[in-house]
């Protein structure tokens, strides 16, 4: 289906494990396999990452430091129908 869509390749997750054949024909057809282990892992360094991006100190006030946007650097805040809530916005 990779080629026949004219895409240059593809990515297939599992939660599970690939049979040989898999492994085999993917190697053969530009497509990327991530197993059960490795989407693990990725979802441990998103995890990782998203420690490191939100300061919990406490500010002079009590409240916890806002964390920086991961794009911008900015200051984010809760604003809007989020105000209040865990949500996160870049403005």
């Amino acid at each position: 289906m990779v080629t026949s869509e004219g895409a240059a390749g593809g990515i297939v997750v599992t939660s599970g494990r690939f049979t040989p054949d898999a492994e085999a024909f993917a190697r053969n057809n530009a497509i990327e396999l991530v197993d059960g282990p490795a989407l693990a892992e990725l979802v441990a360094q998103v995890k990782q990452n998203d420690r490191q991006l939100v300061d919990t100190s406490e500010a002079a006030d009590g409240d916890v430091a806002a964390p920086r946007c991961p794009t911008c650097g900015s200051e984010m805040a809760r604003r809007g129908e989020h105000a209040g809530s865990a949500f996160w916005g870049c403005s």
